[in-house]
C-alpha cells in the first residue's frame, strides 16, 4: 500500500509529490505508531509563509500532515518533539524536490546544532 508524500508549499508552482518504497513506508508508520499523544489540547497550526509542512496520504484517503513538531491526521493527533519524522520526510524527496528548496527546508527544520 504506497505512501504518496506532498510537500506543500504555497509558491503558486505544483507541490512535489513522491511515493515512499515499500521500507520507508514501513518506517514511516513504526515511526507514527512510536510517535506521543500529546497531553494537552491542540491549538490552530501555524503556517509560515512559503512552507506549510508535508503530507502523507494513503491509498484510502487517509493524510497525516507533519509540521512544526505535531503530526495530525489518522485517528489521533501526535507529536514530533524533535521534528525527526518532519525531517525524515523531507530527505525522502531528495530526487523529487528541487536540492536548493529541500537544503534550506532541512536546514529550516533540523535542529540547531
Amino acid at each position: 500500500m504506497a505512501l504518496q508524500v506532498t510537500l506543500l508549499l504555497t509558491s503558486g508552482d505544483p507541490d512535489p509529490t513522491w511515493t515512499l518504497t515499500d521500507e520507508r513506508e514501513q518506517a514511516f508508520r513504526d515511526m507514527l505508531a512510536a510517535a506521543p499523544v500529546p497531553h494537552t489540547t491542540l491549538s490552530g497550526a501555524y503556517q509560515a509563509t512559503g512552507y506549510r509542512g508535508v503530507m502523507v496520504r494513503d491509498r484510502n484517503d487517509e493524510r497525516w500532515i507533519v509540521y512544526r513538531k505535531w503530526i495530525r491526521g489518522g485517528v489521533v493527533t501526535r507529536v514530533d518533539d524533535d521534528r525527526a519524522m518532519e525531517l525524515w520526510l523531507l530527505r525522502t524527496g531528495q530526487g523529487t524536490v528541487d536540492p536548493r528548496v529541500l537544503s534550506d527546508l532541512i536546514r529550516r527544520v533540523a535542529p540547531a546544532a
